[in-house]
């Protein structure tokens, strides 16, 4: 400690322009990090640096000049201060680096502009930026690691106190309690694009940092690049991003990795891990279907786990909904929860269909839901092809306890149902939906009187186009998979039948009015199936649905917990169904028929 410092401590005050000054290639933000009051002194490779007293003014130093070094882009420093205090207190130091800095008290991050860098004012002055220290009593250490830009220059000085801690800019909060060092936390992981020859790629970061995918044909040689940006710019101020790969050759295998720049550097790759873009014609294909996993994430990792043949069969996945049952936290609900327990060739190489269940309306983080899982980032219904199918998500929103707790936006929600409808009736008129082969619908809430709520009257709302054109035979819904009841049943075209493993009339299927669940069931030429869920009276806790699809048919198997079949069944082209049998499908569904009204 030089004399100044002393005497401004026997006056209260502290001596922010000397410090000791550190130069070596090897400085890192970790060398910063892990000095302390009693080994205040940086090293590299085991190696103690040494350090030289320089004076920091209010207007700034070159510190290449200090150091005695040429001027290069991202020289490393370390500037490094120990002071002692009387009492705890909170006080303001002045800083200005051009162009990165990280200034940390007793290890403890304070702010950060590596990930933007520069200045707020258009020089570089020590009242650029406030860094809000909490001294404790005794001896503190601040150190401040800097990377040059064009220049090296730094300021340092003390700020009035009657500058509040509060008018630290928005922007140096922000930093200073987002990491500096960026990393992958989540994915990558796929979900359809809905135009052909796409895919989506979706990462999570550990805090605010840019990103991208590279990709390319298996086997070929240079990869091709595409920046998660906007307006020409990297989004480098988001931890979620959605990445839409382009120009995909139908059924190719390609390979791709994530990308994490910082600034406009690239600084870290992920794992390549693979995907085969979807086909375009009518080669077959198949998918795994679940829902209403509403279990502890233990419990549904071991439901996962024991899928595991299945999901490796498929093509990709769905969730019908109610991945879980409140989201306050993603983290928890969706990766550690679900994605987590797949294997890595499901998680990161097979595109993953979400549907929007009444839960999801629930939890403090609903919102992350479009960001995260939705095909639209400002909708939850879409349409995307795989090969000849044409597969349409809807979205059925939430029943009267989900809607309790968004009351204040019940107007925004009919708007967005009125939306959902006009898009379904234009969707229903397009080339695109008269050519497919197949038409399947993935929806939550079977729009076929399950539990006569407010919800099956919205579902019936948006799911009315396609009932009315499915008259015309050219035009017709295939299949439709939904959930939300927790009950396995699958409805008989035609007819007022369902084939379900618990009974479908009684006092707890019928409505107050005593009107009959699946009343208007002989109205669907096609077959509606509604996935297990816990709870109930049902035998089962949970249900997964294999389906496969070739030119000839499509067929469906679904499974118990432990992947036994307990029914299987085939739709053709023109619609018609036919059941395949076996011991456990006779022991496990009846056939119930329901009085039409």
């Amino acid at each position: 400690m030089c004399l100044s410092d002393k005497r401004s401590i026997r006056q209260g005050k502290i001596n922010w322009h000397r410090w000791m000054l550190y130069h070596d290639t090897g400085l890192s933000p970790d060398s910063a990090s892990l000095l302390t009051v009693d080994a205040p002194v940086p090293e590299v490779k085991g190696r103690r640096l040494q350090g030289k007293s320089v004076n920091i003014p209010d207007d700034g130093v070159d510190l290449n000049g200090l150091l005695g070094i040429a001027a290069a882009v991202k020289t490393p420093a370390l500037l490094v201060k120990v002071v002692s205090c009387a009492e705890d207190k909170c006080v303001k130091l002045g800083l200005a680096v051009d162009w990165w800095f990280e200034c940390r008290c007793n290890g403890e991050l304070a702010l950060s502009t590596l990930r933007g860098g520069g200045n707020i004012d258009a020089t570089f002055k020590s009242s650029d930026h406030c860094v809000a220290l909490h001294l404790r009593r005794g001896r503190n250490i601040i150190a401040v690691f800097a990377l040059s830009g064009c220049g090296f220059t730094a300021a340092a000085g003390e700020l009035p106190d009657i500058r509040p801690v509060e008018c630290i800019s928005r922007h140096n909060l922000l930093e200073a309690h987002v990491p500096s060092r960026i990393a992958l936390r989540h994915g990558p992981y796929l979900i359809p694009a809905q135009a052909p020859g796409q895919i989506t790629v979706v990462f999570l970061t550990e805090g605010a940092a840019g990103g991208g995918v590279e990709y390319r044909r298996k086997g070929e040689g240079g990869w091709l690049v595409r920046w998660d940006s906007i307006g020409g710019i990297l989004r480098d101020n988001a931890e979620v991003h959605r990445v839409t790969l382009a120009g995909l050759q139908p059924s190719a295998e390609y390979e791709y990795r994530v990308v994490l720049a910082d600034g406009n550097e690239q600084c870290q790759k992920s794992a390549v891990h693979t995907f085969r873009a979807p086909p375009d014609d009518d080669r077959d294909f198949a998918f795994f279907v679940t829902g209403d996993t509403q279990f502890g994430n233990a419990r549904r990792g071991g439901v996962l786990a024991g899928w595991r043949g299945l999901l490796e069969k498929s093509d990709w996945h769905v969730n019908l909904g109610d991945l879980s049952s409140i989201f306050d936290d993603f983290d928890l609900m969706l990766f550690s929860g679900y994605l987590d327990w797949l294997p890595a060739d499901v998680y990161h190489g097979k595109q993953f269909v979400a549907v929007r269940g009444n839960h999801e309306l629930r939890g403090t983080e609903r919102c992350r839901w479009f960001d995260l899982l939705s095909g639209d980032t400002r909708r939850g219904y879409y349409a995307f092809r795989y090969g000849q199918t044409l597969f349409l998500v809807l979205d059925t929103g939430g029943d009267p306890t989900d809607m309790r707790n968004n009351s204040m936006t019940s107007d925004c929600m009919r708007e967005y149902m009125a939306g959902q409808r006009r898009w379904v009736e234009a969707l229903v008129a397009s080339s695109d939906y008269a050519m497919a082969h197949y038409r399947i619908v993935l929806m939550h809430e079977a729009p076929h009187s399950h539990r006569l709520t407010k919800m099956r009257e919205t579902a019936r709302f948006i799911f009315e186009p396609l009932w009315q054109v499915s008259a015309n035979p050219r035009l017709r819904i295939h299949l439709c998979l939904t959930g939300h009841i927790h009950s396995y049943r699958r409805s008989v075209p035609d007819t007022m039948a369902v084939y379900a493993n618990a009974p479908v009339r009684g006092g707890d299927c019928v409505c107050e009015s005593g009107e009959d669940d699946l009343a208007q069931g002989d109205k669907y030429p096609f077959p509606i199936l509604t996935v297990e869920g816990p709870g109930g009276k049902s035998p089962l806790d949970v249900s997964a649905t294999l389906v496969k699809v070739s030119a000839r048919r499509i067929e469906v198997r679904t499974c118990d917990e432990r992947s036994r079949c307990f029914d299987h069944f085939c739709v053709t082209p023109d619609g018609v169904v036919s059941e395949k049998d076996n011991g456990y499908k006779r022991a496990m569904l009846k056939l119930y028929n329901c009085p039409s009204l």
